[in-house]
């Protein structure tokens, strides 16, 4: 009679027998597969390996997006009190800044740890395109592009606001909106 009683015995050898090659050396003569019972063995050890793997990799990827989310909320709760302290010291140096500039050219003051400043922002010129290109067609083909577009950093120099008009050639354009802007405050 057979060293092994049962199928079951044979298997097991077989995975003490592996496990023992696998760790001591790859490159040695190993266990080769003889029966279409040891290749069955070998592909269910095969599909359980690779089911545990991809157990992990969904374990991992679950792990990532919850550590993720857990990342993203410290990262918000930890920035959101010193954003709103920022924003509370801008609104003190600005209300300051009014105050000291008030009456006076200066757009800046120079502190000892930086400089507030105001900057003047340039006006927005809103007008209907075609109309824009139709009148620039006649008048002035300077601030056309060879696509028919209006160009917007010629138009702004050739042009002129005059009581939030826009006049192009001394001549009102009344399709032209002026949209002045605030001017921006900073901290250097």
């Amino acid at each position: 009679m057979s060293q092994f009683e049962t199928t079951k015995d044979l298997l097991d050898y077989i995975d003490s027998i592996d496990e023992l090659e696998y760790a001591n050396d790859k490159n040695t003569d190993h266990f080769k597969i003889s029966s279409i019972d040891q290749a069955n063995y070998y592909v269910k050890k095969y599909k359980e390996l690779e089911e545990e793997c991809n157990n992990i990799n969904q374990s991992a990827k679950d792990c990532l997006e919850e550590y993720s989310l857990k990342v993203d909320t410290w990262r918000e709760n930890s920035i959101n009190p010193i954003k709103n302290k920022m924003d509370y010291y801008r609104n003190l140096l600005e209300e300051y800044a009014h105050n000291q500039l008030d009456n006076s050219k200066k757009k800046s003051l120079k502190l000892i740890e930086g400089i507030i400043s105001f900057r003047a922002q340039q006006p927005i010129i809103n007008y209907d395109e075609e109309t824009m290109i139709n009148y620039l067609k006649e008048h002035n083909n300077n601030c056309l592009r060879t696509t028919f577009k209006v160009d917007k950093k010629e138009l702004k120099s050739l042009g002129q606001i005059k009581d939030n008009n826009f006049y192009f050639n001394d001549q009102l354009l009344d399709f032209v909106n002026v949209e002045n802007k605030e001017p921006t405050f900073s901290i250097k």
